[in-house]
């Protein structure tokens, strides 16, 4: 399923599967990680190195929205 998830990233950002694979290496390498779950759940705890974390977006400011939508 790795294979195919690297694939689909590396088509939708246009560059190669190796660069996607070096890509996922080196943040495994960075977040002592050993696989995407651990990184993301790494993630959440910490950002780049002496960057504060993103606060949250107000409410209400969600990925949906209503502009457009009629009713």
């Amino acid at each position: 399923m790795s294979h195919a998830r690297s694939a689909e990233i590396a088509a939708e950002l246009f560059v190669p599967l190796s660069t996607v694979r070096t890509h996922l290496a080196n943040v495994r390498t960075t977040r002592e990680a050993r696989n995407r779950v651990e990184i993301a759940a790494r993630r959440g705890k910490a950002g780049r190195p002496g960057q504060e974390p993103a606060p949250a977006p107000p409410a209400g400011c969600g990925s949906r929205t209503t502009a457009g939508v009629r009713g």
